[in-house]
């Protein structure tokens, strides 16, 4: 079974994404107060 078990954790493993550390350090927390009109209405993206 704890072959079974191990089998499965690798299978899972490969298809979960991994989220780097560093992708998380350039995160920066920032504020909505100042950003009111985003994405402007006009925006064609």
């Amino acid at each position: 079974m704890n072959a079974l078990t191990w089998d499965w954790a690798r299978l899972v493993d490969q298809q979960v994404p991994y989220l780097w550390y560093a992708t998380k350090v350039y995160q920066f927390p920032f504020s909505t107060t100042h950003y009111t009109d985003y994405p402007p209405l006009n925006s064609k993206v």
